[in-house]
């Protein structure tokens, strides 16, 4: 054999050749884990915000589990059933705050995406970037 093509080991079982090993200082999985957990919040949230098709007065109607919820809960508040209706009442500022969750159907926004700027007097745009520096995080409180 060529002496430059010769292993320099016997290959074999657990002796993979020298070019499929891994390089030094090279990871084995080089983009790793994806980073995407799912909290119980955003779970919830991706759940009430998904649409379903029902049936009212003789129609389909698409509408998100989320009114469908309310809509049922008072429905059975009408029939007499008061119950889930005092315990959705009781709920309604935590579902509504995992409702606001961002999700991938829903990704959260700048509450000023509506404005058109070119519209906003020099004032106006210096007021509005004032505003927007005092509500934001500091860069030690986002990294974290």
């Amino acid at each position: 054999m060529v002496e430059r093509y010769k292993p320099r080991y016997a290959v074999g079982y657990k002796k993979p050749p020298a070019h499929a090993q891994f390089k030094k200082g090279q990871s084995g999985n080089p983009r790793g884990r994806s980073n995407e957990s799912v909290s119980a919040s955003r779970m919830m949230a991706e759940e009430l915000q998904s649409t379903v098709f029902i049936s009212e007065g003789g129609k389909r109607v698409k509408l998100e589990k989320f009114r469908v919820l309310f809509k049922q809960v008072t429905n059975q508040a009408i029939t007499g059933n008061i119950r889930p209706l005092v315990y959705a009442l009781q709920l309604i500022d935590k579902l509504e705050k995992i409702n606001q969750t961002p999700t991938k159907s829903r990704p959260k926004i700048s509450p000023y995406a509506d404005l058109d700027l070119d519209k906003l007097s020099v004032d106006e745009l210096l007021k509005l970037q004032r505003e927007v520096i005092a509500n934001s995080k500091p860069l030690s409180e986002m990294e974290s």
